[in-house]
């Protein structure tokens, strides 16, 4: 009969995880306060594990992003199928509806210029560049505002068929999240 292994002894101590406080767990700040204070973790571990939270943050953005082009994409193209009984809008051949699929990416266009005429007055952003800005002259700051206006109005025009990638607008959530834990911990620029 083969001793049994004492799960304990592989576990590191965590006697100190019993000292979250309400704080660490509703707030960024007090979570990464309580990885540096309570964990005795250095300041670039802590920037380490928020920076990992910050991609995993970042993935989830994306798969949500991705989502949403699928369902503007089901709005617009699959469900008006069903409604004249096809399975696709592409199944709709020589009928009047036809000229419907030339009429979506152009709907489209004309929602995301409605959301920049009444929604983006004055502020300017184009995607990677503005990235790219923010980064080597601004200290990384990206407005939030501007990022979520950014991303509803790539979800609209991709989804209706607009030309256009993912790319791009994963770009705008990546470094939105990144640039919002960054104000949040008060990070350095240099860091």
């Amino acid at each position: 009969m083969k001793d049994s292994i004492n799960i304990k002894k592989l576990l590191p101590d965590l006697s100190k995880l019993q000292e979250i406080s309400a704080k660490a767990l509703f707030s960024v700040r007090g979570a990464y306060d309580f990885i540096i204070n309570k964990l005795s973790f250095t300041q670039e571990s802590g920037l380490l594990i928020m920076g990992a939270i910050t991609g995993i943050l970042c993935g989830f953005g994306a798969v949500i992003f991705d989502a949403s082009i699928d369902l503007v994409y089901d709005i617009f193209f699959v469900l008006p199928a069903h409604i004249f009984g096809h399975e696709s809008i592409l199944d709709l051949r020589f009928t009047w509806y036809t000229f419907y699929i030339v009429l979506i990416p152009a709907l489209g266009g004309l929602m995301v210029g409605l959301l920049n005429r009444y929604f983006e007055r004055g502020r300017k952003g184009e995607g990677i560049p503005t990235v790219i800005q923010a980064v080597a002259a601004n200290g990384g700051y990206i407005k939030w505002n501007v990022s979520i206006l950014k991303i509803i109005q790539a979800g609209l025009s991709i989804g209706t068929g607009g030309a256009g990638g993912k790319e791009g607008p994963i770009v705008q959530i990546g470094s939105a999240i990144g640039s919002a834990f960054g104000q949040i911990l008060k990070v350095p620029q240099d860091k």
